[in-house]
């Protein structure tokens, strides 16, 4: 069970997987001495704080070998099941319920040194979750003790099979918020027990946000954290969010899918959206797991459905996907099986997945973990993540200390420049640096009123990215339209429920889709706004160089907050006066119906969907100008001050003068001598 298509040579490159992770101990051990000397170096100069703090900020993310391998999948597709085996042991519970899912994270150990820590929704949070149900099923509700009220009395029979996921997850709240109320927006500590009742028991399941297990596995042990996320086919919108954050912020993402399921709507949607953030951040840490591969019938079937869903990945912009074939169930089974032989449970589960009679002599442990494919998983796994990790951290510090060394360089020059005037050139040097000074902050002024050409320039870019969102809305109407008016819908069932019920779920669908996109919108912005202010920093930097002023004078650039992009609606009505197109399923299917209805439907959906995005993109577009205004009035004006106060007749001690110009100096050498040092260094790896 092999991996195939695109297999990183960052992961196939590695023979032994302790020389990596040897390799990585001495490359952080290196970096964190790199940036001690650097931080001597600059505090000794009499650096800028901001630019000690920056090399203490990145000291402490280098020193952390946390790496997040977040997992996910459509309900059922066998995530814990994926996680257990690659833990070799059944830590996670394999839950039947789909409507109740929270975060898992598993990890070498939880504060506090406990077992598990159960972290409860907030109440807003849950209220969020609640609301959402009841608006999915059309009952109108005040409050949270209406909503509870109502599901009290509910029968499940009363509700067409695709809502019963939310009706069940409301009278799931009703059942158990009378115990758990108090709980809520808190965290306990928690045992085995406790774990399994609050994961699998639905009624107290729903209240939790999410769990963190801690385990010995050696899999772990190098900083590891499994995160078993919710479904992406969870019926939480708040869900979505929460993927998204994963997305970016995994180290590496395992997207499972069941080997006899095709690709579902909601495998399409987080994978296509997925894609747009790899393309945004510039990354590729995709892995994706055909589980249950030992149900194929032979060879050829199961190679054709591993090319399958290789062609399906390239179609939704996942350039080198890397497919694993694997079998949970027997990788796990080969575990516990190694461990417990005493116990028949194991073999006898063995035997069945892989079709032998009880007289038939089973294959090593060791051998069948190998051929589930898990183990060639966790080694590529690992490989990849302590690979990318310590490339990353190399990355980061070569470019701080890059930008630095550069940033020293000009305080140098610009002292021996000082040095070498006459008094005549220093006047003249005060005189044009009080003039950037009171160009930059006219030019302050400018950004704050929002007339400034980068933000327009800005503001063309979103308006294109948000045309974008409708029409690929509009691309996909059609197999949108088609999963929700789907002839099992109508097979059996008479009346327009049948129909407001498949509106329900077009209208959710587009919605869901819209938010998607918004996301990515948001992300971009956010991006756009961040290269504009690093781009102007530079700019402002060689300004300062012209009039021989101290770059030290702008201030650190600060991080781009998050956009909140909001959640798309769109109301199932919408679809009501097309219902005339349906007389019965046979007309509506085999005589015309179906396809003028999805006409009609197109129009008046994708015209709703572009004034949703409209609105939704608007006010993205007005976060992110006003970060951008005010991170480049604060960055001008910052500058401008220190202009004025640089350009005063300095009163400063010819030996303190030389004191300041001599630390400088060693400090200059020492980042030339770095610089030579990695030159090299990168010569010797190519």
């Amino acid at each position: 069970m092999q991996p195939v298509d695109g297999v990183a040579a960052d992961v196939r490159g590695v023979a032994d997987r302790s020389t990596l992770t040897d390799r990585e101990a001495g490359g952080r051990e290196a970096l964190l001495r790199e940036l001690d000397e650097a931080a001597s170096v600059l505090s000794a100069a009499g650096a800028p704080g901001a630019w000690l703090a920056e090399v203490a900020e990145l000291r402490a993310r280098v020193q952390s070998e946390s790496k997040m391998i977040a997992v996910f999948g459509a309900f059922s597709a066998g995530k814990s099941s994926l996680i257990n085996a690659l833990l070799g042991d059944p830590v996670l519970v394999v839950s039947p319920n789909p409507t109740t899912a929270a975060v898992t994270q598993v990890a070498s150990g939880v504060p506090g040194g406990a077992d598990a820590v159960i972290h409860f929704k907030s109440e807003e949070q849950l209220w969020d979750d609640v609301a959402q149900a009841m608006r999915f099923l059309h009952r109108p509700v005040k409050d949270l003790e209406d909503a509870l009220g109502q599901a009290a009395a509910w029968k499940m029979t009363e509700f067409p099979p695709s809502a019963r996921r939310h009706a069940a997850f409301v009278k799931a709240v009703a059942a158990g918020y009378a115990e758990l109320a108090q709980r809520l927006g808190t965290r306990q500590p928690a045992g085995g027990q406790e774990v399994r009742r609050y994961t699998a028991e639905e009624r107290f399941a729903c209240f939790v946000h999410r769990v963190d297990l801690a385990h010995p596995a050696a899999f772990l042990q190098r900083g590891a954290v499994l995160v078993d996320t919710p479904g992406v086919d969870s019926i939480h919108r708040r869900h979505t969010d929460v993927a998204f954050g994963y997305m970016q912020a995994a180290d590496a993402i395992v997207f499972v899918l069941y080997y006899t399921h095709a690709f579902s709507r909601a495998d399409r949607e987080f994978l296509r959206e997925l894609a747009q953030v790899q393309d945004i951040l510039g990354t590729d840490k995709l892995f994706v797991v055909i589980n249950a591969v030992d149900l194929a019938t032979d060879r050829d079937e199961r190679a054709a459905v591993r090319d399958r869903v290789a062609e399906e990945l390239r179609r939704l912009g996942v350039r080198q996907p890397r497919v694993y074939e694997v079998s949970s169930q027997i990788g796990l089974a080969a575990s516990m099986w190694a461990r417990h032989p005493e116990d028949g449970r194991f073999a006898a589960l063995l035997r069945q997945r892989l079709g032998l009679a009880d007289g038939d002599p089973l294959p090593d442990a060791d051998r069948l973990r190998e051929e589930s494919g898990v183990q060639r998983l966790a080694e590529d796994l690992t490989a990849f993540v302590e690979g990318r990790s310590l490339a990353i951290a190399e990355d980061a510090v070569q470019r701080l200390l890059q930008a630095r060394g550069v940033d020293v360089q000009r305080v140098h020059q610009a002292l021996s420049a000082q040095r070498a005037a006459d008094a005549a050139t220093h006047a003249a040097w005060r005189a044009q640096q009080q003039a950037l000074a009171d160009e930059w902050r006219r030019a302050a002024d400018v950004a704050l009123a929002g007339a400034d050409e980068v933000e327009s320039a800005l503001r063309a870019e979103w308006e294109e990215l948000a045309f974008h969102i409708g029409e690929r809305v509009r691309l996909r109407f059609g197999d949108t339209f088609r999963e929700a008016f789907h002839p099992g819908r109508f097979r059996a069932a008479t009346g327009r429920g049948p129909l407001e019920e498949a509106a329900s779920e077009l209208a959710d669908a587009l919605a869901r889709q819209l938010s998607a996109e918004l996301r990515t919108f948001a992300l971009r912005a956010q991006r756009q706004v961040a290269r504009a202010l690093a781009e102007r920093r530079d700019r402002m930097a060689k300004r300062l160089d012209d009039v021989h002023a101290d770059p030290g004078l702008l201030p650190e650039a600060q991080d781009v907050p998050a956009l909140e992009p909001g959640r798309a609606q769109l109301d199932p009505e919408l679809a009501y006066p097309a219902f005339r197109h349906f007389s019965s399923a046979r007309q509506f299917f085999e005589g015309g119906g179906q396809q003028t209805m999805q006409q009609e439907l197109e129009g008046v959906f994708v015209a709703a969907a572009r004034t949703e995005v409209a609105g939704l993109t608007d006010a993205v577009c007005r976060q992110a100008a006003d970060v951008y205004r005010r991170a480049t009035a604060r960055l001008l004006r910052a500058a401008a001050e220190g202009l004025v106060q640089a350009s005063q007749p300095s009163d400063e001690a010819g030996t303190s003068a030389q004191d300041r110009f001599a630390a400088w100096e060693a400090a200059a050498a020492w980042f030339a001598r770095r610089t030579v040092t990695e030159g090299e260094a990168a010569a010797a790896r190519s």
